[in-house]
């Protein structure tokens, strides 16, 4: 992966995590490709660019209004040079159960496979998990699974693969 194809993948997901602090549903979802597909932490499928940001406008209004979304490890894999998958160990802050009541900080995985067309990088999938109950913190876990045990530095970017493909 070149540098011009790493600033656009940064610029991608900083607007999307900055899109998400604002709770706004349509930059949220203005990264996506329209036939881009969407899996949200409850498990919801939302299909193209309309669908996702039609999918987030509830949680961005409600439970996720006030809530803050920090990165604490990226890892970038390049599978071809025009694909790159996008994996982001995220905590949260904030946010609000269907209640009312503060839920308090949760973590998890927001895994986005990002395509190039052109010079301009798109994610065509996401895919997000929520692993604050998945695993019993005082036994070991995956590290990858859960983000409060080896969280990374902040804006760390770990890039695997290679642009070159084999035949």
């Amino acid at each position: 992966m070149n540098s011009t194809d790493r600033d656009a993948i940064d610029t991608l997901v900083e607007s999307l995590v900055a899109a998400f602090n604002r709770h706004e549903a349509r930059g949220f979802a203005a990264g996506f490709t329209e036939s881009a597909s969407f899996v949200d932490v409850l498990g919801r499928r939302m299909a193209g660019r309309q669908g996702i940001e039609a999918g987030h406008r509830f949680p961005f209004g409600g439970p996720l209004a006030e809530a803050v979304l920090t990165v604490e490890k990226r890892t970038d894999t390049v599978v071809h040079p025009d694909v790159a998958v996008v994996d982001l160990a995220w905590r949260t802050r904030g946010g609000r159960g269907g209640d009312g009541r503060a839920v308090g900080e949760r973590v998890g995985l927001l895994s986005l496979t990002t395509v190039r067309s052109g010079s301009r990088w798109q994610i065509a999938l996401g895919h997000n998990v929520d692993y604050t109950n998945a695993f019993d913190r005082t036994t070991d876990s995956p590290d990858r699974a859960d983000a409060s045990r080896t969280p990374g530095t902040p804006g760390e970017v770990v890039v695997t693969g290679s642009s070159e493909t084999s035949s």
